[in-house]
């Protein structure tokens, strides 16, 4: 059965925001403070009083959803001793809450337990270099993975944790900090918002008898159907063998997914791939591939015969082990990053140019090799199922 749809929201999203562009004030408005002090001064959200600690801002409206997205402008310069940032997950004693965290040099994702001062739990942190008008965008999508934007780039691979994904955690802000006799940064240009889900634009689980007419087939043999999945058993180990799927992602940000089916088999050199930023016949695409014990970013040339690793990743790197059977494979194309996930954990991630992988590439893909048949080359591949490509729009 083979389907493309554009799935809408699952629940009106909801949206807020505030510039706190206007004179200086201890009445916020709109929100609920919580931690000590903090108004608006300068024009902007900002440390009030000489109490230590942070101090936060609810917004009074929840969101739709526990899938939520908060953007925000650094005001003034930042530091890193006192840190500045948003609020997400947070219910409605203000007692839990997830935070990003951000200072000059870095930063931190972490779970808040006994409110905003309460204690942390470190869920990742990354350097980055943030100074006054950073715009910074952190959100949690509908598979709890957590991603951070700076200046509209992805910031490090981000986490999975569904912490408090449920009905009581919808209400979210931002909140500033004192330590010591340090002011944290103020800060400026609040949206919160529901995070949208994926559009989906091809859905395939390839129950049929041959790949239908919107794939078209390249490369050194001609990828086939059996039982219902995507199969490579004995087809070439070079050239390799492409599908691409004729279906316009209409989105910069592109995204392909497939589960894996091992069958037993544990191949050491004979990889499967998603891929995006493909054209079909003119650019194979961005792939995530893997094996039962490695895998990695690459663009394959068109012919099949060679590949070049993404920017920041090895050619080959370990999987530690294969990934459970079933698994579903990703690859997130944003911009010029690309990262890589397992059941939604972020894996990898690296970059090619626009040069490299021109935005202007819209199609998605798969492809397969046998290295069985070469000396010392292993097991036949796993084989992949449900292949899914969505985009955010």
């Amino acid at each position: 059965m083979r389907v493309a749809v554009v799935q809408p929201p699952f629940t009106p999203p909801v949206s807020f925001s505030d510039t706190f562009d206007r004179a200086d004030s201890t009445n916020l408005g709109p929100w609920t403070e919580t931690g000590g002090d903090l108004g608006i001064i300068g024009r902007m959200l900002a440390v009030q009083g000489t109490g230590a600690g942070r101090r936060a801002a609810i917004y009074n409206t929840p969101t739709s959803t526990p899938y939520q997205s908060v953007e925000f402008t650094i005001g003034t310069a930042p530091n890193n001793t006192a840190a500045a940032g948003a609020v997400l997950r947070c219910n409605s004693t203000m007692t839990d809450m997830i935070i990003l965290s951000v200072a000059s040099t870095q930063w931190a994702l972490g779970i808040l337990r006994g409110g905003i001062n309460g204690t942390f739990t470190l869920m990742k942190s990354q350097s980055a270099t943030i100074t006054a008008g950073t715009v910074i965008r952190v959100e949690v999508d509908q598979d709890n993975q957590w991603r951070v934007y700076v200046n509209g780039t992805r910031s490090g691979l981000g986490a999975l944790d569904a912490t408090w994904a449920d009905d009581d955690h919808r209400y979210l802000g931002l909140f500033v900090q004192r330590y010591g006799s340090t002011n944290s940064a103020g800060l400026r240009n609040f949206n919160g918002r529901d995070t949208v889900p994926l559009s989906v634009a091809v859905f395939d689980d390839f129950n049929a008898v041959r790949l239908g007419p919107n794939w078209v087939t390249s490369g050194g043999g001609t990828l086939y159907l059996s039982d219902g999945e995507l199969c490579a058993v004995g087809l070439p180990s070079s050239p390799v063998s492409f599908a691409h799927h004729t279906a316009v992602l209409p989105s910069d940000t592109q995204i392909a997914r497939a589960r894996i089916r091992w069958h037993g088999r544990s191949p050491e050199h004979s990889s499967l791939s998603v891929a995006v930023r493909a054209n079909p016949g003119v650019h194979a695409g961005v792939h995530f591939w893997c094996t039962a014990t490695l895998m990695g970013i690459c663009i394959y040339t068109l012919d099949g015969v060679s590949f070049k690793a993404a920017t920041g990743t090895a050619d080959y790197v370990s999987t530690g082990g294969a990934f459970p059977d079933g698994a579903v494979m990703e690859i997130r194309a944003e911009g010029t990053v690309y990262t890589a996930s397992v059941n939604s954990n972020p894996l990898l991630q690296g970059t090619f140019t626009e040069a490299q992988a021109p935005l202007s590439n819209h199609f998605s893909g798969l492809h397969g090799e046998d290295d069985s048949g070469v000396s010392g080359g292993g097991q036949p591949p796993a084989a992949l199922d449900d292949f899914m490509a969505a985009v955010v729009v």
